[in-house]
């Protein structure tokens, strides 16, 4: 079932899910704003009864609850919207997968289970009671997932990142705070000002080339690559573990030098400072 509507510019998408799968893609292709429901697992009485209306630049979509059988819920929809760049969303859903494609300006998202992953978002908010997390890019970023990996391809600005029980994995990031229970964290790159902190995880950032680095780990090793050319200043200690520094001694950054600080504690882990 097919729902096309006209529009001018970008809109925003309020969807409601049950147990269903959406995507959303922004294509400047597209001649319409366009909403396909297609019905999955004998869900073809709820896909008639799911509610899609446009007005004023505001597309909303709701899915019914899927009607209870003799072993639970049966049928699901598998949802498409398209619409135009730099259009925001707001999402819900109970069970389901979450994708978009393509740049969208804000996107705001509950899940209480299942992936999501989206390509390009400027303003992230998002929380996920189990699943796995992708953000290819995005301006600014709030996650929070109960157990799932977290991953993230590059932020230029502020981003939060918290998972229950699961690895965190960040490409590029100039500031950002990361923790997770029992899990990884590992950083690419980062420029700026990085917090880490895992209850049960090794901690590593393999370059960096500028600002300060706050980690803490109970029972985990914490590895920090310092950039070529980056003076560093070290505050290290493990109450049970071992504390070592491939860097030479030498005076503190002249004035206009890249400097980074590196606050770094464990309990019974190892630390490593080592040139990039």
């Amino acid at each position: 079932m097919r729902y096309e509507y006209e529009s001018t510019g970008p809109v925003t998408l309020t969807a409601k899910m049950r147990a269903s799968d959406l995507v959303v893609i922004a294509s400047e292709s597209a001649p319409l704003v366009t909403v396909d429901v297609e019905p999955r697992r004998g869900g073809d009485d709820l896909a008639a009864a799911t509610r899609v209306e446009m007005s004023g630049g505001r597309l909303d979509v709701s899915v019914p609850k899927s009607i209870g059988g003799l072993f639970g819920s049966r049928g699901s929809v598998h949802v498409t919207v398209t619409l135009p760049p730099g259009s925001s969303m707001d999402a819900e859903t109970g069970s389901g997968d979450i994708r978009t494609e393509g740049s969208l300006s804000r996107a705001e998202i509950k899940s209480g289970s299942g992936d999501v992953s989206l390509e390009s978002v400027e303003d992230v908010r998002l929380t996920v009671g189990s699943g796995d997390v992708t953000i290819g890019g995005t301006g600014a970023a709030v996650v929070t997932a109960g157990s799932g990996d977290v991953r993230l391809g590059r932020s230029t600005g502020r981003a939060e990142l918290r998972t229950g029980s699961g690895d965190i994995v960040v490409q590029d990031v100039a500031d950002i705070s990361l923790a997770t229970g029992s899990g990884d964290v590992m950083v690419t790159s980062a420029g700026g000002h990085v917090q880490m902190a895992s209850g049960s995880g090794d901690l590593v950032i393999r370059t960096i080339t500028h600002g300060e680095v706050s980690a803490k780990a109970a029972s985990g090793d914490v590895t920090v690559g310092v950039a070529a050319g980056t003076a560093a200043l070290l505050d290290c200690s493990s109450i049970s573990g071992s504390v070592h520094s491939d860097l030479r001694a030498g005076d503190e950054p002249s004035e206009g030098e890249r400097g980074v600080v590196l606050r770094m504690r464990t309990v019974s882990g190892d630390i490593m400072v080592q040139r990039a």
